[in-house]
């Protein structure tokens, strides 16, 4: 059974994560046992309503 885990970028989608999603798509994540879902902050930010004055 796969363990669900969810990776929080700091922002966009950048260079700086690339070992993430190389890991993620060499199966290295699922080699372990983890189920990875990766999210970037804009995606989470848009759930939440700000509202600025």
């Amino acid at each position: 059974m796969l363990v669900k885990v969810r990776i929080q970028l700091k922002w966009l989608l950048q260079a700086q994560f690339a070992g993430i999603f190389a890991a993620k798509q060499k199966g290295f994540f699922k080699a372990e046992g983890i189920n990875a879902e990766i999210v970037n902050q804009v995606k989470v930010a848009k759930r939440i309503p700000v509202h600025c004055t």
